[in-house]
């Protein structure tokens, strides 16, 4: 069984290395964000930085293929918020 690699460099200590497909994570954009594109996300494995190379979509899918784990954005028109907008009224002591 061949394991599919990606070689990346780290943009922090510049350490260049092989990062195999169970450890792969690609995250992707919204599905209503048009513009957005995939990004594939990795962890130095000397620094421990973490760090996120946008790829093009035809990576993204040789990615997908190959059995990374993928993030996908929420949609932004459905995400509410779980706070109230305002802090909640105090009830006058007595």
């Amino acid at each position: 069984m061949n394991t599919t690699t990606i070689r990346t460099t780290c943009t922090s200590c510049q350490l260049t290395f092989d990062v195999p497909s169970v450890s792969q994570v690609l995250a992707l954009p919204a599905p209503n964000d048009t513009t957005a594109e995939p990004s594939f996300v990795h962890v130095c494995p000397s620094c421990l930085s973490c760090d996120a190379v946008t790829v093009p979509w035809r990576t993204a899918a040789y990615l997908l293929d190959a059995g990374a784990t993928t993030l996908t954005a929420p949609n932004a028109e459905r995400v509410t918020s779980r706070y109230p907008s305002s802090a909640p009224r105090l009830a006058a002591a007595r």
